[in-house]
């Protein structure tokens, strides 16, 4: 309810691949938030926004608060969580493992419990990402969401 106001904005930095430009590149210097950025051939994840530089090929990125999974270990409790995060609702992150990226939405959770959902999955590395009215899952229709209107989509074609 906090950002039901909220329409086709941007808190985070987007690398826009239609584009091949940035967007909200300026909140990649906020240490808080973790980014998750891909080339052709591989997936990256910065933990801290801020250590990302560039990257040669890069094809997409998008960052957001928190970082969920790094290496297989649960990073969540590196990050200073507000109240909301901790309240159970929908929420959504994205996830590697190898050459597989994964989109995940939970319904009933915390981000601590999105954290640990990941974790047990097995994925390498994972970002939270908005939930709430925000989350949503597109596939031959929604199968979850949105709650409002969005901004940005991860698609995969």
């Amino acid at each position: 309810s906090s950002c039901s106001d909220k329409a086709y904005s941007f808190d985070f930095s987007v690398y826009n691949s239609g584009l091949s430009k940035w967007i909200r590149q300026d909140s990649l210097g906020n240490s808080g938030n973790a980014l998750m950025a891909f080339t052709s051939s591989a997936a990256y994840f910065y933990p801290h926004s801020n250590s990302y530089t560039s990257l040669s090929g890069l094809k997409a990125a998008i960052s957001n608060f928190p970082g969920l999974v790094s290496n297989g270990s649960v990073i969540v409790g590196n990050y200073t969580l507000t109240s909301a995060q901790y309240t159970k609702g929908t929420r959504g992150g994205i996830a590697v493992k190898g050459s597989t990226v994964y989109l995940v939405v939970t319904r009933s959770a915390s981000v601590p419990d999105l954290a640990n959902v990941m974790k047990a999955m097995g994925v390498t590395n994972a970002l939270n990402l908005d939930g709430g009215g925000s989350s949503a899952l597109y596939y031959n229709g929604y199968k979850v969401g949105p709650g409002r209107l969005l901004p940005n989509a991860v698609i995969f074609k």
